[in-house]
């Protein structure tokens, strides 16, 4: 089951089916704070599979923006267990990597967990 969450009528969300897979509180705030800056959007997909939003790759980005100013923009937000020089964070980059590998057309970029953008 796909579940949709629709912000004043002109955004629509859509979501994963049951509880969210990771991330706490904060982090979820964080991904729903950034979904909405992409109004105006084909399809905004948090936490679905890459190929959920018409995207090649197996993984799970945090956010799939799909025609956002004519270009699709796949989202990572990191969380504190995240930490540059962390095992995490390395993991992080290579799935970056592949996201971005997979999707040469598309605009990949990572945000802090107080929505600032690092990559």
């Amino acid at each position: 089951m796909i579940r949709s969450w629709k912000i004043k009528e002109e955004i629509k969300i859509t979501l994963p089916s049951g509880r969210p897979i990771h991330g706490g509180t904060p982090h979820w705030g964080t991904i729903g704070d950034i979904a909405i800056t992409f109004k105006g959007a084909d399809g905004i997909y948090v936490n679905r599979n890459a190929t959920t939003a018409g995207l090649l790759g197996s993984y799970r980005p945090d956010i799939v923006v799909m025609g956002w100013n004519g270009q699709n923009v796949i989202i990572e937000v990191r969380s504190p267990s995240q930490a540059p020089g962390t095992t995490a964070y390395r993991t992080l980059m290579e799935k970056i990597a592949a996201m971005e590998r997979d999707n040469p057309k598309s605009e990949v970029r990572l945000y802090d967990l107080n929505g600032n953008r690092e990559y």
